[in-house]
């Protein structure tokens, strides 16, 4: 994108959020919404367009999307906001409006769901994010022509947020999605306990990350209001590692391997697309395929595509991936593919 376009068609909106209004957390109810306008926009003051909610992993932000990025594994990468306005021009997808909130929070992210501590991060991406988008910029404004979508953090939110609230969205992309707790979750737990030797726990420890994610999932999945200045129950004893089985149900409830079973009727409703890379760090690809295998067994019309990559190493184009699959599933999208 040239400056001129990312002046006129990159916005940062300022969006008071109710549902995250005194969290326990202290974290800002006035958050940065980023925007991308697709090509077009400007060149009509009628049409209408489909809309693209994107969730940013842990650590992210709304602006995450926007900066340009670099990784180990290769040259420095565009942002994500100038490789899918590319693609549109491209017509690799249809044009569209780009929604990218913020779920940052205290400890890193909020995960996306419903806490009594973080906030409501799901009803604010389907209520107050979605209202602000409709009242403010030419969208369709139908369940059909929205997508929820995310990766890693934001894969799980895109998967509980569409899952509970299918009525305003007619489509989700559950991408390298945080699952399968036991094998990928469990590490991290340990991890923590060993970092926190001899002193026991006392909150996310400077230099291990483990322990911001520990913490992170727990004000989301096992919030504890009687617990200041944490706020959270952890899952795992310490020194000794085991597990506390009340506090670890409370996590597994949101296991997408377990919360499935709450979703499906939404989901039936639903385009669902789902992917993860065969290589990934965390080991998300085996809990992507057992869902895959619970979604056949369930008859749940779904796409699951596994590829060669990492966590990471190729989040743009599975990126423009998902907003190529949402452009396939839209109304209408077959009639002009015949064209």
């Amino acid at each position: 994108m040239t400056p001129q376009d990312r002046s006129e068609r990159l916005r940062i909106d300022l969006i008071h959020a109710k549902h995250l209004e005194k969290n326990k957390l202290g974290d800002p109810a006035d958050r940065n919404l980023a925007v991308l306008l697709p090509p077009s926009y400007h060149r009509s003051k009628t049409r209408r367009y489909p809309v693209a909610y994107l969730l940013h992993g842990f650590g992210g932000s709304a602006w995450s999307w926007a900066t340009d990025f670099s990784t180990s594994a290769g040259p420095k990468w565009r942002s994500f906001v100038d490789s899918v306005d590319d693609f549109m021009r491209r017509r690799k997808c249809d044009q569209m409006i780009i929604v990218m909130p913020d779920g940052w929070n205290r400890w890193g992210c909020s995960q996306w769901v419903d806490s009594g501590i973080n906030g409501n991060y799901a009803k604010y991406v389907a209520e107050d994010v979605v209202d602000f988008v409709d009242a403010n910029y030419r969208t369709i404004p139908e369940r059909t022509h929205r997508m929820v979508a995310g990766v890693s953090s934001g894969g799980i939110g895109a998967f509980h947020v569409g899952g509970s609230n299918p009525h305003v969205f007619g489509a989700a992309g559950i991408r390298s999605a945080d699952i399968y707790f036991e094998v990928t979750h469990v590490p991290w737990l340990v991890s923590m306990v060993n970092a926190s030797y001899p002193e026991g726990f006392a909150g996310p420890i400077s230099g291990n990350g483990n322990s911001w994610f520990c913490y992170g999932l727990s004000a989301a999945y096992s919030p504890n209001p009687r617990k200041a200045p944490w706020y959270c129950d952890l899952p795992m004893r310490s020194p000794t590692c085991e597990l506390i089985d009340d506090v670890w149900q409370k996590w597994l409830r949101f296991d997408p391997l377990v919360a499935y079973k709450d979703y499906l009727e939404g989901f039936r409703s639903m385009h669902i697309y789902t992917d993860c890379g065969s290589r990934d760090e965390f080991q998300f690809h085996l809990g992507h395929r057992i869902l895959h295998e619970r979604f056949e067994k369930a008859r749940l019309r779904h796409v699951y595509e596994e590829f060669d990559g990492t966590h990471g190493n190729k989040s743009n184009e599975r990126s423009l991936r998902t907003l190529q699959w949402f452009s396939s599933v839209l109304p209408g999208a077959k009639k002009r593919k015949r064209k």
